[in-house]
């Protein structure tokens, strides 16, 4: 069945990596359905962060704060639990070989992307960066 979900590239990556980890995706099956540049301020960050999170750090507010992201909305077969293969454990030290955050990462506060983890976090999340319209 194909599915949508959402992938943040984080700042400490986008700039130098973005295009390579879009290619990434693409060469994994992805479809980018749609794409954009975002910029956080601190309540964002807040809002979208926290119900993942539990708790943010104001060490985690300040890499994600005032520099650009890119947000991407991407189909597939299985998009959920296959992005979550591809984008690997939480800190990159840990990841799989081959995986986005092994490639891009540095340690689990610089690790290259976000990912939501299951459908009810894909729908908030498309939901909260794009129109209701793209579900």
């Amino acid at each position: 069945m194909l599915e949508k979900t959402l992938i943040i590239i984080k700042p400490d990556v986008y700039q130098d990596f973005g295009i390579e980890i879009a290619n990434d995706l693409v060469d994994a099956g992805f479809e980018i359905l749609e794409s954009k540049e975002y910029i956080f301020d601190a309540e964002t960050v807040k809002i979208f962060f926290l119900p993942q999170l539990k708790n943010i750090s104001e060490h985690f507010i300040n890499i994600i704060v005032g520099k650009p992201v890119n947000i991407m909305i991407l189909e597939k077969e299985n998009a959920i639990s296959d992005l979550k293969k591809l984008v690997g454990k939480e800190d990159p030290r840990l990841a799989e070989k081959g995986t986005i955050r092994r490639l891009y990462g540095v340690d689990k506060d610089h690790n290259a992307v976000y990912c939501p983890q299951n459908i009810k976090e894909v729908d908030w999340d498309i939901k909260f960066f794009f129109s209701s319209d793209v579900i």
